[in-house]
């Protein structure tokens, strides 16, 4: 059995790697992006079970990414976490089609418990 699979996308090298580390230790599986191209590029091409998806990044945006993921009928499952330092409505999200979101900064259990909440470990 595979472990599951987080796509961490942050234009923010740093803490994409601290989320993956974090990610790791608790068992999952995961595979970084530092901006919105590479991470649709990663999606289309690997099985990837969650995204965690910063919204705020330069020339393809979070949001953005979110809509592209959720049309594409290769993608439209996989379960998107958008993540931003700037206050979310919830008609931003909804209208972005994401699953959840976290704001910056977040505590490592509820980062825990939402990526979680749509990949189990077991």
């Amino acid at each position: 059995m595979s472990l599951p699979k987080v796509l961490v996308v942050d234009d923010d090298p740093d803490l994409a790697t601290v989320c993956s580390l974090l990610l790791e230790s608790e068992g999952y599986d995961t595979d970084v992006a530092t901006n919105g191209a590479d991470a649709y590029d990663t999606l289309t091409t690997d099985d990837v079970d969650v995204v965690l998806l910063d919204v705020m990044m330069p020339s393809l945006d979070g949001i953005t990414v979110c809509k592209m993921v959720k049309g594409d009928p290769r993608t439209r499952d996989v379960p998107v976490i958008l993540m931003s330092a700037s206050e979310i409505s919830r008609e931003e999200a909804r209208r972005s089609c994401a699953d959840a979101v976290l704001e910056k900064p977040f505590d490592i259990e509820v980062l825990l418990d939402t990526v979680g909440r749509f990949a189990s470990l077991s």
